[in-house]
């Protein structure tokens, strides 16, 4: 069915739906003006009637009138707005500190990583990971902030914290992931970790991680008074053929290919 003929469809609903709740409003007033001309039970029962298609035929027209167009636009946009999430692949969206680091990571076998702020999620997964490494074969890419670099103070004040303290910080974190899969001795053949450092301002965190792409995103600068914005976590199917994958996949590995060696390691 063509465009004209479903609008055209729809104007003919609408104008039939018009002529039917006058009539029942124009025979609900009628009822109750019967209903003035008798008396007793008859009197009663009218009334009820006329007064309960009176109700019914005025909504209606308030409805075609003036609600109609309302929400077929609004659910128009809503369709609209569902579909192109369905395009773009997204799965979930919500406040960073709600996402589940672990249980994303916990069947993920190449896990690449680009991190604004690495301590708190070297500190919280590393462990995890390399424990899983013992069971399966893992590779690991983690990119950091380099603590040496020209753009970390800026890095630094997007998440509000000292320039000295966020580059302290880096070297604690590059060095806790290099110790933590240094010193595991059956980590299955073939596990790798390779970790690197970029000179860049990053505003999110990117991992991929198989066939899910995660996104935390922050604000471009620090609070006032030192308040600092979370940001938002938001999840995609990740192929690196379908849109937004492929920006994915091209943003990690520019990111990579300008990144310095910090440590690397593969396992025989």
């Amino acid at each position: 069915m063509n465009a004209k003929l479903k609008k055209g469809m729809g104007r003919l609903s609408s104008h039939r739906a018009l002529i039917i709740g006058a009539l029942i409003v124009a025979i609900s007033i009628a009822g109750l003006w019967l209903a003035t001309e008798r008396s007793g039970t008859g009197q009663a029962v009218i009334a009820s009637i006329s007064s309960a298609l009176l109700s019914i035929g005025s909504l209606s027209l308030v409805y075609e009138l003036a609600m109609r167009q309302q929400i077929h636009d609004e659910l128009v946009e809503l369709v609209g707005v569902e579909r192109s999430a369905a395009r773009a692949r997204l799965r979930q969206i919500g406040a960073s500190e709600q996402f589940q680091w672990l249980e994303a990571l916990q069947n993920a076998q190449n896990i690449r990583v680009v991190l604004s702020n690495p301590e708190p999620w070297i500190s919280n997964v590393i462990s995890p990971i390399v424990d899983a490494a013992v069971r399966r074969k893992i590779n690991v890419h983690i990119l950091v902030p380099s603590s040496s670099g020209a753009m970390t103070e800026s890095v630094a004040s997007l998440h509000g914290v000292p320039d000295a303290d966020f580059r302290a910080s880096i070297d604690r974190a590059a060095g806790r992931a290099e110790a933590t899969w240094r010193n595991r001795n059956n980590i299955a053949s073939g596990s790798s970790i390779r970790i690197a450092a970029f000179d860049s301002v990053c505003v999110s965190t990117l991992a991929l991680l198989d066939k899910v792409a995660v996104i935390i995103s922050y604000k471009p600068c620090g609070s006032r008074h030192g308040e600092v914005d979370n940001g938002i976590f938001s999840t995609f199917d990740f192929t690196q053929e379908a849109y937004p994958g492929s920006w994915y996949q091209r943003h990690f590995e520019d990111v990579a290919a300008s990144s310095t060696l910090i440590y690397e390691n593969v396992r025989s």
